[in-house]
């Protein structure tokens, strides 16, 4: 058995709680971001909350006979693109669609997971490279990204903004058939 590692240090005395290794953490990865080690430091351990992110790896399908996964349960993902919600609405109309049509339930699944593991995994992907890039810059890249995206004019935006989130926005939902029972009733 390996003896414990000291305790890290906050100010000369011992961390004790989540919130005081929170405060340890941020003031290790984010040196120069003040003012937030002083507002963790000022807010009562009880009061801070540390959440970690954890997304979900590739799954090799989100279907398995008459079972499908929609959602978190079969892409969770980073909020960095703050697309998980949007994605899980994605999966409800696609799999409604599929399941509208003459197919047997199980290849209409198979459609489903067809169409939607590509668009989810490179979101997901997308989102955690997002993710990275945040936790793996310095302070300086920090402060020149944040300068940057002030100093950015809005019509430069409009230009950049379709380029790069493109493949979020570039989404069509697939028509549901028209039945005489989804018809409004006179």
């Amino acid at each position: 058995m390996t003896p414990s590692p000291e305790p890290r240090t906050i100010h000369g005395r011992a961390r004790r709680s989540v919130a005081e290794a929170e405060i340890c953490r941020t003031e290790d990865t984010a040196p120069g971001l003040d003012p937030i080690p002083a507002l963790l430091e000022a807010t009562p351990p009880e009061q801070v909350r540390h959440l970690d992110i954890h997304d979900l790896p590739d799954l090799p399908a989100y279907t398995s006979g008459r079972i499908a996964l929609l959602g978190d349960a079969a892409h969770a993902m980073s909020p960095d693109r703050g697309q998980g919600a949007g994605q899980s609405i994605e999966d409800a109309v696609v799999l409604a669609a599929a399941l509208a049509g003459n197919a047997p339930v199980p290849a209409a699944l198979d459609a489903y997971d067809a169409q939607r593991r590509p668009r989810t995994r490179a979101t997901a992907r997308n989102a955690r490279q997002a993710g990275l890039q945040v936790i793996n810059a310095g302070p300086t890249t920090h402060a020149l990204t944040a300068l940057a995206l002030r100093l950015t004019p809005s019509t430069l935006w409009a230009r950049l903004a379709p380029r790069t989130l493109g493949p979020l926005w570039d989404w069509t939902p697939p028509t549901l058939p028209v039945t005489p029972d989804a018809l409004p009733h006179s």
